[in-house]
């Protein structure tokens, strides 16, 4: 799956939490730190397979499980128009 990381998104780093301006709706989103480390790779566009891969080994739980896991935040924020999926 292909995804888009909104261009008209500006970030800012909080206790180790990041908060998302979307400047289209002008609404804030707060993400937590597991939010924060996947949304780090995302900018940089690594696939979703790959990121799910580092979530499995960094927070010790299965590939299928951070799998899962990872795609639901995806889908979250693209509800939000955070990010388009293709």
């Amino acid at each position: 799956m292909k995804y888009y990381v909104n261009k008209k998104i500006i970030l800012s780093v909080q206790n180790e939490e990041l908060v998302l301006l979307n400047m289209k709706d002008g609404i804030f989103y707060g993400i937590d730190e597991i939010g924060y480390y996947i949304w780090s790779f995302m900018e940089k566009k690594v696939e979703i397979n790959l990121i799910s891969k580092f979530v499995s080994e960094k927070y010790s739980v299965s590939e299928e499980q951070a799998y899962k896991d990872v795609m639901e935040f995806v889908n979250q924020l693209s509800v939000y128009k955070l990010v388009k999926l293709k």
